[in-house]
């Protein structure tokens, strides 16, 4: 019996890209506060991924700040230097090793960033 419900379960290309998601259930993304406090990815965020990856075709990461005066809140992880590289990509692995794509989403927190949590205590808008 086919319901409405199947379509979720169906492979979807990406019509200008040409990628090919095998299903169409994607994960939105979710702040988890739980990155290191230099901006490097945890393990508890490691696992966090771990969990939620199985089964969807995609996975939208939890914002990431592109410049030390951009970070939003505590437990944000960055990508403002190639130094971030090793543990964005021990996400990345996580997410393809259970069969999803990854998306970095990527943030600045513009004159919103508490002050605490920058560089020099001054925002940057």
């Amino acid at each position: 019996m086919n319901t409405v419900s199947d379509k979720l379960f169906e492979p979807f290309h990406l019509p200008v890209s040409g990628i090919k998601l095998k299903n169409r259930i994607i994960m939105a993304p979710m702040t988890t506060w739980s990155g290191n406090e230099d901006g490097t990815v945890s393990n508890a965020e490691i696992s966090y991924y771990k969990r939620r990856s199985s089964g969807v075709a995609l996975v939208i990461t939890a914002c990431a700040y592109v410049i030390p005066q951009g970070k939003g809140f505590s437990g944000q992880i960055g990508v403002h230097d190639d130094a971030m590289i090793p543990s964005l990509m021990k996400i990345a692995s996580t997410i393809h090793g259970n069969g999803a794509l990854a998306i970095l989403q990527i943030y600045h927190g513009g004159r919103m960033s508490p002050p605490e949590v920058i560089p020099d205590n001054q925002p940057l808008s």
